[in-house]
Protein backbone atom coordinates (compact mmCIF):
# COMPACT_ATOMS: atom_id res chain seq x y z
CA UNK A 1 0.00 0.00 0.00
CA UNK A 2 1.86 3.40 -1.13
CA UNK A 3 2.38 5.44 1.65
CA UNK A 4 4.64 8.13 3.02
CA UNK A 5 6.27 7.57 6.28
CA UNK A 6 4.60 9.68 9.14
CA UNK A 7 6.70 10.59 12.58
CA UNK A 8 5.98 8.47 15.76
CA UNK A 9 7.72 8.86 18.90
CA UNK A 10 6.87 8.02 22.42
CA UNK A 11 7.97 9.36 25.96
CA UNK A 12 10.72 11.98 26.22
CA UNK A 13 11.65 11.08 22.64
CA UNK A 14 8.48 12.70 21.63
CA UNK A 15 8.60 15.46 24.03
CA UNK A 16 11.79 16.53 23.44
CA UNK A 17 11.25 16.22 20.10
CA UNK A 18 7.80 18.78 20.18
CA UNK A 19 9.65 21.26 21.72
CA UNK A 20 12.77 21.54 19.56
CA UNK A 21 10.78 21.04 16.27
CA UNK A 22 8.54 23.91 16.90
CA UNK A 23 10.85 26.10 18.08
CA UNK A 24 13.45 25.25 15.38
CA UNK A 25 10.68 25.32 12.56
CA UNK A 26 9.46 28.31 13.63
CA UNK A 27 13.06 29.70 13.53
CA UNK A 28 14.38 28.34 10.13
CA UNK A 29 10.71 28.27 8.69
CA UNK A 30 11.64 31.67 5.99
CA UNK A 31 8.65 33.43 8.05
CA UNK A 32 8.85 37.44 7.00
CA UNK A 33 7.59 37.82 10.60
CA UNK A 34 10.37 36.13 12.28
CA UNK A 35 12.93 37.67 9.70
CA UNK A 36 12.28 41.08 10.19
CA UNK A 37 11.29 40.81 13.95
CA UNK A 38 14.94 39.11 15.28
CA UNK A 39 17.27 40.81 12.25
CA UNK A 40 17.81 44.23 14.01
CA UNK A 41 18.60 42.44 17.24
CA UNK A 42 21.01 39.74 16.09
CA UNK A 43 23.03 42.49 14.65
CA UNK A 44 23.06 45.08 17.16
CA UNK A 45 23.98 42.03 19.40
CA UNK A 46 26.70 40.79 16.97
CA UNK A 47 27.97 43.97 16.94
CA UNK A 48 27.52 44.93 20.95
CA UNK A 49 29.04 41.60 22.13
CA UNK A 50 32.95 41.98 21.37
CA UNK A 51 32.41 45.33 23.15
CA UNK A 52 30.91 43.90 26.39
CA UNK A 53 33.95 41.63 26.79
CA UNK A 54 36.53 42.75 29.95
CA UNK A 55 38.85 40.34 29.61
CA UNK A 56 40.26 38.56 26.66
CA UNK A 57 41.30 34.82 27.31
CA UNK A 58 41.19 32.08 25.17
CA UNK A 59 38.10 30.66 26.43
CA UNK A 60 36.33 34.05 25.45
CA UNK A 61 37.77 34.37 21.76
CA UNK A 62 36.37 31.05 21.12
CA UNK A 63 32.96 31.43 22.81
CA UNK A 64 32.77 35.36 21.28
CA UNK A 65 33.91 33.95 17.69
CA UNK A 66 30.89 31.19 17.74
CA UNK A 67 28.47 33.87 18.71
CA UNK A 68 29.50 35.96 15.98
CA UNK A 69 29.41 33.05 13.47
CA UNK A 70 25.76 32.47 14.30
CA UNK A 71 24.86 36.17 14.49
CA UNK A 72 26.18 35.65 10.91
CA UNK A 73 24.72 32.24 9.96
CA UNK A 74 21.14 33.15 11.05
CA UNK A 75 20.87 36.84 8.91
CA UNK A 76 22.37 34.38 5.98
CA UNK A 77 19.49 32.18 6.41
CA UNK A 78 16.89 34.93 7.09
CA UNK A 79 18.20 37.06 3.89
CA UNK A 80 19.76 34.88 1.15
CA UNK A 81 18.30 32.91 -1.44
CA UNK A 82 17.09 29.39 0.18
CA UNK A 83 19.28 27.35 -1.68
CA UNK A 84 21.95 28.96 0.63
CA UNK A 85 20.34 29.98 3.11
CA UNK A 86 19.66 26.24 4.34
CA UNK A 87 23.08 25.72 4.65
CA UNK A 88 23.26 28.33 6.97
CA UNK A 89 20.65 27.24 8.82
CA UNK A 90 22.37 23.62 9.04
CA UNK A 91 25.14 24.78 9.99
CA UNK A 92 23.62 27.26 13.09
CA UNK A 93 22.65 23.68 14.49
CA UNK A 94 26.09 22.08 13.98
CA UNK A 95 27.50 24.62 15.93
CA UNK A 96 24.34 24.68 18.85
CA UNK A 97 25.26 20.75 18.90
CA UNK A 98 29.24 21.17 19.34
CA UNK A 99 28.55 23.91 21.67
CA UNK A 100 26.27 21.81 24.16
CA UNK A 101 28.42 18.78 23.40
CA UNK A 102 30.85 21.23 24.58
CA UNK A 103 29.25 21.72 27.65
CA UNK A 104 28.19 17.98 28.55
CA UNK A 105 31.81 17.05 29.02
CA UNK A 106 32.96 20.16 30.75
CA UNK A 107 30.67 19.51 33.16
CA UNK A 108 31.11 15.63 33.49
CA UNK A 109 34.61 15.83 33.15
CA UNK A 110 36.51 18.65 33.86
CA UNK A 111 34.34 19.56 37.20
CA UNK A 112 34.24 18.05 40.70
CA UNK A 113 30.56 18.97 40.80
CA UNK A 114 27.64 16.24 41.62
CA UNK A 115 24.99 14.93 39.99
CA UNK A 116 21.32 16.11 41.46
CA UNK A 117 18.26 15.47 40.12
CA UNK A 118 16.23 18.90 41.28
CA UNK A 119 18.55 22.02 40.64
CA UNK A 120 17.61 25.35 39.09
CA UNK A 121 17.49 25.89 35.89
CA UNK A 122 19.38 28.10 35.46
CA UNK A 123 22.28 26.85 37.56
CA UNK A 124 25.46 25.49 35.69
CA UNK A 125 25.78 21.84 36.83
CA UNK A 126 26.10 18.50 34.96
CA UNK A 127 22.00 18.08 35.18
CA UNK A 128 20.97 21.00 33.09
CA UNK A 129 24.35 19.94 30.66
CA UNK A 130 22.73 16.84 30.43
CA UNK A 131 19.38 18.16 29.40
CA UNK A 132 20.60 20.68 27.25
CA UNK A 133 22.06 17.93 24.84
CA UNK A 134 18.95 16.00 24.80
CA UNK A 135 16.38 18.36 24.14
CA UNK A 136 18.55 20.96 22.42
CA UNK A 137 21.72 19.36 20.83
CA UNK A 138 20.78 16.02 19.63
CA UNK A 139 17.85 18.00 17.93
CA UNK A 140 20.25 20.02 16.27
CA UNK A 141 22.89 17.52 15.04
CA UNK A 142 19.64 16.04 13.20
CA UNK A 143 18.68 18.63 11.23
CA UNK A 144 22.49 20.30 10.45
CA UNK A 145 22.78 16.00 9.15
CA UNK A 146 19.33 15.60 7.68
CA UNK A 147 17.83 19.48 7.59
CA UNK A 148 14.89 18.63 9.40
CA UNK A 149 14.05 18.32 13.10
CA UNK A 150 11.58 15.34 12.59
CA UNK A 151 13.12 11.48 13.00
CA UNK A 152 10.96 10.91 10.17
CA UNK A 153 9.58 12.81 6.96
CA UNK A 154 5.99 13.40 7.56
CA UNK A 155 2.70 12.34 5.63
CA UNK A 156 2.21 14.47 2.43
CA UNK A 157 -1.24 15.80 3.59
CA UNK A 158 -0.30 16.57 7.32
CA UNK A 159 3.29 18.21 6.15
CA UNK A 160 1.12 20.56 3.23
CA UNK A 161 -1.02 22.14 6.22
CA UNK A 162 2.35 22.93 8.45
CA UNK A 163 3.83 24.31 5.35
CA UNK A 164 4.63 28.49 5.96
CA UNK A 165 3.63 30.65 3.66
CA UNK A 166 5.84 31.85 1.22
CA UNK A 167 6.72 35.73 1.06
CA UNK A 168 9.40 37.76 -0.99
CA UNK A 169 12.55 36.11 -2.37
CA UNK A 170 12.08 32.98 0.00
CA UNK A 171 9.88 30.82 -1.72
CA UNK A 172 10.67 26.72 -2.63
CA UNK A 173 12.16 25.45 -5.59
CA UNK A 174 10.96 22.76 -7.34
CA UNK A 175 13.04 21.26 -10.25
CA UNK A 176 13.13 17.65 -11.97
CA UNK A 177 15.50 15.22 -14.10
CA UNK A 178 14.76 12.04 -16.36
CA UNK A 179 15.19 10.18 -12.61
CA UNK A 180 13.40 12.43 -10.09
CA UNK A 181 11.99 15.30 -8.81
CA UNK A 182 13.55 17.92 -6.10
CA UNK A 183 11.79 19.83 -4.20
CA UNK A 184 13.82 22.45 -1.85
CA UNK A 185 11.26 24.31 0.87
CA UNK A 186 11.84 27.67 2.13
CA UNK A 187 12.97 26.78 5.35
CA UNK A 188 15.58 24.25 3.05
CA UNK A 189 14.48 20.88 3.78
CA UNK A 190 14.93 19.34 1.02
CA UNK A 191 12.41 16.39 -0.50
CA UNK A 192 13.14 13.55 -3.28
CA UNK A 193 10.97 11.49 -5.29
CA UNK A 194 12.10 9.13 -8.14
CA UNK A 195 9.88 9.01 -10.91
CA UNK A 196 10.09 5.04 -11.23
CA UNK A 197 8.89 4.63 -7.24
CA UNK A 198 5.83 7.72 -7.77
CA UNK A 199 2.37 5.98 -7.09
CA UNK A 200 0.03 9.05 -7.45
CA UNK A 201 -0.28 12.25 -7.95
CA UNK A 202 -2.99 14.05 -5.62
CA UNK A 203 -3.53 17.95 -5.26
CA UNK A 204 -4.42 19.16 -1.75
CA UNK A 205 -6.40 22.39 -1.43
CA UNK A 206 -7.18 24.08 2.03
CA UNK A 207 -9.54 26.86 3.08
CA UNK A 208 -6.55 29.77 3.99
CA UNK A 209 -6.58 31.19 0.89
CA UNK A 210 -6.10 33.71 -0.92
CA UNK A 211 -3.43 35.46 1.24
CA UNK A 212 -1.65 32.02 1.93
CA UNK A 213 -0.70 29.09 0.00
CA UNK A 214 -3.77 26.83 -0.65
CA UNK A 215 -2.91 24.73 -2.80
CA UNK A 216 -0.42 21.79 -2.88
CA UNK A 217 1.07 19.10 -5.37
CA UNK A 218 1.29 15.98 -3.34
CA UNK A 219 3.64 13.25 -5.22
CA UNK A 220 3.14 10.17 -3.26
CA UNK A 221 5.42 7.54 -3.12
CA UNK A 222 4.85 3.40 -2.86
CA UNK A 223 6.39 0.95 -0.28
CA UNK A 224 6.71 3.88 2.37
CA UNK A 225 9.48 5.44 0.30
CA UNK A 226 9.62 9.82 0.96
CA UNK A 227 7.73 11.86 -1.28
CA UNK A 228 7.19 15.43 -2.00
CA UNK A 229 4.61 18.41 -1.07
CA UNK A 230 5.06 20.96 -3.74
CA UNK A 231 3.10 24.55 -3.07
CA UNK A 232 1.40 25.71 -6.56
CA UNK A 233 3.48 28.81 -6.46
CA UNK A 234 7.27 27.23 -5.96
CA UNK A 235 9.69 28.21 -8.20
CA UNK A 236 9.52 25.96 -11.48
CA UNK A 237 6.09 24.49 -10.54
CA UNK A 238 4.83 25.32 -14.30
CA UNK A 239 7.49 23.22 -15.68
CA UNK A 240 6.48 20.70 -13.22
CA UNK A 241 3.12 20.78 -13.94
CA UNK A 242 3.79 20.22 -17.89
CA UNK A 243 5.85 16.96 -16.91
CA UNK A 244 3.35 15.39 -14.75
CA UNK A 245 0.67 16.36 -17.56
CA UNK A 246 2.63 13.84 -19.54
CA UNK A 247 2.00 10.66 -17.24
CA UNK A 248 -0.08 8.49 -19.11
CA UNK A 249 -4.05 8.87 -18.50
CA UNK A 250 -3.33 11.65 -15.99
CA UNK A 251 -6.73 13.62 -15.24
CA UNK A 252 -6.57 17.28 -16.24
CA UNK A 253 -10.26 17.61 -15.30
CA UNK A 254 -9.57 16.64 -11.42
CA UNK A 255 -6.37 20.39 -11.73
CA UNK A 256 -9.01 22.06 -12.71
CA UNK A 257 -11.54 21.36 -10.14
CA UNK A 258 -8.69 21.65 -7.75
CA UNK A 259 -8.03 25.71 -8.93
CA UNK A 260 -11.32 26.19 -8.30
CA UNK A 261 -11.92 24.91 -4.80
CA UNK A 262 -11.70 26.84 -1.63
CA UNK A 263 -12.40 24.25 0.59
CA UNK A 264 -10.61 21.87 2.51
CA UNK A 265 -10.10 18.77 -0.28
CA UNK A 266 -8.27 16.57 -2.05
CA UNK A 267 -8.22 15.49 -5.88
CA UNK A 268 -6.39 12.75 -7.38
CA UNK A 269 -4.96 13.57 -10.61
CA UNK A 270 -3.32 10.35 -11.17
CA UNK A 271 -2.36 6.55 -9.66
CA UNK A 272 0.57 4.18 -11.34
CA UNK A 273 -1.39 1.20 -12.12
CA UNK A 274 -0.74 -2.30 -10.63
CA UNK A 275 -0.29 -4.89 -12.94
Amino acid sequence: MPTVPQTHATGSRRWTSHIMSGFGETLFGGSRFVRLALSPFILLLAIVMPLLVGEWTSKVAVLIAGMEFMCVALLAGFWLPARIGRWAFRSVAGLAFVGYATYLVDQFYFTNKSFRLFESRTAVSPRNALLGFVIIGLPSLWYAIFGRFRLREPHPETEAAQITPITGDHIDNVSFTDDAVRHVRCNGVTETIRWADLHEVSILTTDKGPFEEDVFFLLIAADGKPGCVVPQFSDGFDKLLRRLQQLPTFDNEAVIKAMGSTSNAKFVCWKRRVV
